[in-house]
């Protein structure tokens, strides 16, 4: 009885030191692993965060300039940036609209241009081109102003034939004049002026015909037309040769 007794406490301990052991072994398993993991988490954390910071070196300071400050709704202009990260997505945007979309050059330079919709609040905006290596963005502000129903103004002239003689007919027509405005027709050399005043059809299209004065000296003319309602003007030259001088 003694002995079985004493065998008892014996197998009691070696099998708690087996249990515990057991225990030890199972949780390096259990536990060892999630560790590992997290390991590993913190070291792709550190290298993207490395890469980012080597990438934000890279693309430098950012700047964004507009070509112009002011533009009118339904129109377009163009940005220009430097120091985004070489290669990468850029993002043009005003608050959550996005204006245009560009891809930075191996420099990290970017040109594009920024359509404005027909309908885009007047005012003040700030627009963000966002460097999506880098995770910053670089700032400008421009302004919108209102759509004019008012076509542009910005007269264009042809003359039919640019080698005349005295008497022949200086036939022209024009373009983009003020629609249904006055236009003058003039030709000035030295002490001679002739000219004649007509006026643009509701598009803005001219059209004219003078005769160029039987004293008029061989040489080189330049026939002005003239926009009375907005001050511009586009000019075309001709020759005159008399014949009988030539």
């Amino acid at each position: 009885m003694t002995e079985i007794n004493n065998a008892k406490p014996t197998k009691g301990r070696r099998a708690a030191a087996a249990i515990a052991g057991s225990a030890l072994t199972l949780s390096s398993v259990a536990f060892g692993a999630p560790a590992a993991f997290a390991a590993d988490n913190q070291q792709q954390t550190e290298e993207t965060q490395t890469a980012h910071h080597e990438q934000s070196e890279v693309a430098g300071k950012l700047e964004i300039t507009p070509s112009t400050t002011e533009v009118q709704a339904g129109d377009s202009f163009m940005v220009q940036g430097t120091g985004f990260a070489p290669n990468d997505d850029v993002q043009l945007r005003v608050g959550n609209e996005i204006l245009a979309n560009e891809h930075a050059d191996a420099n990290g330079e970017i040109a594009v241009e920024v359509d404005i919709r027909d309908d885009f609040e007047p005012g003040t905006h700030s627009l963000a081109a966002v460097n999506y290596g880098g995770g910053n963005a670089a700032y400008a502000d421009f302004e919108v102003l209102e759509k004019s129903d008012e076509p542009e103004v910005d007269p264009d002239v042809d003359i039919a034939s640019d080698e005349l003689a005295p008497g022949d007919e200086l036939e022209a027509s024009g373009e983009g004049f003020t629609p249904e405005g006055e236009v003058r027709f003039s030709v000035h050399k030295d002490d001679k002026t002739f000219e004649r005043v007509v006026t643009a059809d509701e598009n803005g299209d001219v059209s004219n015909s003078m005769t160029i004065p039987e004293d008029t000296e061989n040489g080189s003319y330049d026939l002005t037309v003239f926009d009375y309602e907005s001050d511009e003007k586009a000019s075309e030259q001709f020759t005159v040769e008399n014949a009988d001088e030539a």
